[in-house]
């Protein structure tokens, strides 16, 4: 993981790589149960990839919204409100 966290510190001219890599560290944390802080990784990589044309950005953000129906995490308040928020973001590019 010390590569993605890393990642997250890169300039605005890498910016879709600092999304991708927000994302997927939110996705690894959501897959081993850190909810709390899968969430928060997951609202940045939302508000970055509003507009995105990245496929690959999109994919991300598919990824986290399957991980947010994981029976052990989903009824968590948070992680519902997430799933709602990622649906309303793909319903939109």
């Amino acid at each position: 993981m010390t590569k993605l966290e890393s990642a997250r510190n890169l300039s605005d001219a890498h910016a879709r790589s600092r999304l991708r890599s927000t994302a997927q560290l939110a996705a690894l944390h959501l897959r081993h149960g850190e909810a709390e802080h899968g969430v928060r990784l997951a609202r940045e990589a939302i508000a970055d990839a509003r507009g995105t044309t990245s496929a690959r950005a999109v994919h991300d953000i598919c990824r986290i919204h399957r991980l947010t129906t994981e029976p052990r995490i989903k009824t968590s308040g948070p992680v519902a409100e997430l799933r709602e928020e990622t649906s309303a973001l793909l319903d939109s590019l």
